[in-house]
């Protein structure tokens, strides 16, 4: 068995921990944790993970419970600490302000068979502050139930089944600061775009049955196109409000290309 550095957690005292009753095997459990993480959890693409003890990995989650705002992703950052197939996981988890503040926090999952199904129990420890401890107490209850909602029905050596998609009702465009205010004065005045007053200050324009909303975002050198992907009615979780997000480059040649065409236009 192979174990990698633990972070250092002496000084920070706070940990929740919970033990509940499975669907699925441990096994399966084993496999949801390291191998499907984006058919249950984590947003599509953005899984970076080897199941290798001292093997880093990263993933991002996407919130979106406001129909009326574009959704929000969380990177998640870990390594592998312990790695004990169908019996135990042990990994550092780094989340950040909503999360673990930025804090190398310790999850060990450890998983046992019953007469049907597992059980899975869960410690989490070296978080910063009782307050972020607390959060998390409330969310891995959530988390894990959404698991066993999602591999239930999947046997032993099945592929737990990729969730069901739809698109969304928001499209987020992320803007560089230097390009935003002529974003804005395009879809507004170029294209004639019927903007939302509803949420001031936020910038967005109907879109159709749509909203496209345009975000400021300092640090970037060129636009992201953020989709709004909401699972299907047969989806698992059964919960409308799930988001994830879709990126793509745009291509600055594209918005010259629509100020062409209505130029030509008039």
């Amino acid at each position: 068995m192979n174990i990698a550095v633990m972070p250092d957690v002496s000084g920070r005292p706070h940990e929740c921990a919970l033990s509940r009753s499975m669907s699925a095997d441990p096994d399966t459990l084993y496999r949801a944790w390291t191998e499907q993480l984006d058919h249950w959890f984590a947003s599509r693409a953005s899984v970076h993970m080897e199941p290798r003890v001292g093997s880093p990995f990263f993933f991002e989650t996407v919130h979106g419970f406001d129909e009326d705002k574009p959704a929000e992703r969380r990177p998640c950052y870990g390594r592998f600490l312990r790695l004990e197939p169908g019996r135990l996981i042990e990994m550092s988890w780094v989340t950040g302000s909503s999360g673990t503040e930025g804090a190398e926090t310790i999850v060990t999952m450890e998983f046992s068979k019953r007469s049907r199904g597992g059980r899975l129990k869960l410690v989490h420890k070296g978080f910063p502050s009782q307050e972020s401890a607390a959060k998390h107490e409330a969310l891995w209850p959530l988390i894990l139930d959404h698991l066993d909602r999602c591999m239930e029905g999947v046997g032993p050596g099945e592929a737990a089944p990729r969730p069901h998609l739809a698109g969304g009702r928001n499209i987020a465009m992320k803007v560089p600061v230097h390009q935003y205010e002529e974003t804005v004065r395009f879809y507004r005045d170029v294209l004639g775009m019927e903007q939302i007053e509803e949420l001031l200050p936020a910038i967005g324009f109907r879109f159709g049955a749509n909203q496209l909303w345009l975000d400021q975002t300092p640090g970037m050198s060129q636009a992201e196109l953020w989709l709004d992907i909401e699972p299907g009615p047969d989806h698992p979780s059964g919960r409308s409000q799930i988001r994830c997000v879709v990126r793509r480059r745009v291509l600055r040649r594209l918005i010259a290309g629509f100020v062409r065409t209505s130029r030509l236009r008039e």
